[in-house]
């Protein structure tokens, strides 16, 4: 402890310089995941695409 928050950073860059930068590379890679849900604040949108009906003549 006590030592700076540069040295701090520092240490954070060559512990983690392995791990990709991208989200794509660490979802391939298995080392993120992710779970995406609404909040209690957001209400679902309406379907982007409704059933087509199709009429022949």
């Amino acid at each position: 402890m006590g030592k700076d928050n540069l040295h701090h950073q520092r240490h954070l860059q060559d512990v983690f310089s392995q791990f990709p930068d991208s989200e794509f590379l660490l979802r391939q890679q298995g080392l993120a995941w992710f779970r995406y849900r609404l909040t209690p604040a957001e209400k679902p949108i309406a379907r982007l695409s409704a059933p087509a009906t199709i009429r022949s003549r």
